[in-house]
């Protein structure tokens, strides 16, 4: 019996990518997320709740629960609205 040889797997090394991808969002970096992070550690319980019912009162949005399987119909209906 001959052994085999084997060839190296280039088309895994390739899917590597090269160049190093952000986890953050657009628009966002380490820093910014420290300084969010930094915001929300030192906030206090009261300024928390403030925060929270500033949020709940009037303003262009609203904040509602939905079935998760419901998800995307509603993300398609809201990219239509945006056009």
């Amino acid at each position: 019996m001959t052994k085999k040889k084997t060839k190296p797997r280039r088309a895994a090394a390739r899917a590597v990518s090269r160049t190093p991808t952000s986890h953050f969002p657009k628009g966002w970096d380490q820093k910014r997320a420290d300084e969010v992070a930094k915001y929300y550690e030192n906030q206090s319980d009261e300024e928390a709740i403030a925060e929270m019912e500033a949020g709940r009162r009037g303003g262009p949005f609203t904040m509602m629960q939905i079935p998760t399987k419901l998800v995307p119909e509603v993300r398609k209906l809201l990219a239509k609205r945006a056009g």
